[in-house]
């Protein structure tokens, strides 16, 4: 049984139960690099991570492991308040789905997201809504 006592291993082989071949086929099919995926939906990810609860060390080690699910696993068991901006970079630059990265770099000199060049992306989902930032 997991629970928020269990460490990174446990949750792994806990990960490692729920595998579907079926599910990794599908994933490639899609363009997921599937070298280490375990096939396993997001919601018993959701299901493993709210039963496992925050722990950032563990979330640490469980993005380390290197096994798509687990680092999944690791976003939704990370302490936000713990995860630093360099940390946070490293993560989106490290995740390789098997598309080219389209998340923006992060700043932490001003709010917001920028894009490559430093300029503020709106945060509004009506982008006619955004002001230029000064």
């Amino acid at each position: 049984m997991i629970g928020p006592s269990s460490d990174a291993a446990e949750l792994i082989a806990h990960l490692e139960t729920l595998r579907s071949e079926e599910n990794v086929a599908g994933m490639a099919r899609f363009g997921i690099v599937t070298d280490r995926a375990l096939g396993i939906s997001n919601p018993d990810i959701r299901a493993v991570a709210s039963q496992a609860r925050k722990d950032h060390v563990r979330a640490m080690q469980l993005w380390r492991s290197d096994i798509r699910e687990a680092r999944l696993l690791a976003l939704y068991t990370a302490e936000p308040k713990r995860l630093t901006t360099e940390e946070a970079q490293n993560w989106a630059d490290d995740f390789n789905s098997g598309r080219s990265s389209i998340a923006p770099p992060i700043s932490s000199s001003r709010p917001g997201w920028t894009n490559s060049s430093g300029n503020s992306l709106p945060t509004s989902a009506n982008s006619s809504d955004a002001q230029p930032s000064p």
